[in-house]
């Protein structure tokens, strides 16, 4: 058998019994249509027909999983709209179809509102409106250094308490800084 065999198409599996009309045979008389992905019954669990499986040959008459099929996608790819992020772990979010969508692979961007600060650290001003990056807020986003009262100027004659009061917010207010009068 001088000829080869072009896409599509595969040697015939027992050429010894073939007879060519010529010395040379041709594509025609030793080769036969290959199987297209498009033949495979099933592909396994968390895995899907590969595109354009009409186009996609295979090797041998009969398909296998590990030609035909491709993991679905996961969320790793997805843009979130805003106000939103991805889930935890978006690469072993698996998604249900060929492509992922929002509504599979995004949740509501959390806010900084049940963020625990660590030591020396206290949430920012208004932090149900501090909406976080990522699925999981984190302290560079919530959290500002812990103040305290020193230096800190009462107004009309009212004293500092102690200047070593912590303030329970990044900027000390009045209230919790200055007594009454001196």
């Amino acid at each position: 058998f001088a000829a080869s065999c072009p896409v599509g198409t595969l040697p015939l599996v027992d050429q010894s019994s073939t007879y060519c009309k010529a010395s040379v045979c041709t594509s025609e008389e030793c080769c036969s249509p290959a199987s297209s992905c498009a033949t495979l019954i099933s592909c396994p669990k968390n895995m899907l027909l590969r595109p354009n499986p009409t186009v996609a040959y295979c090797r041998a008459l009969v398909c296998t999983p590990e030609e035909c099929c491709v993991p679905f996608p996961t969320c790793l790819t997805v843009t979130c709209p805003e106000k939103s992020v991805l889930r935890l772990n978006p690469s072993s979010t698996i998604c249900s179809t060929k492509e992922c969508t929002p509504q599979e692979c995004c949740i509501p961007a959390p806010t900084c509102a049940a963020y625990s600060c660590g030591k020396g650290l206290v949430l920012m001003n208004e932090p149900a409106s501090l909406q976080c990056s990522s699925a999981v807020c984190n302290a560079h986003e919530c959290c500002t250094e812990e103040h305290s009262c020193q230096g800190i100027l009462c107004p009309n004659g009212r004293r500092v308490l102690v200047s070593s009061t912590r303030c329970a917010s990044s900027a000390c207010k009045v209230e919790e800084c200055c007594g009454g009068t001196a």
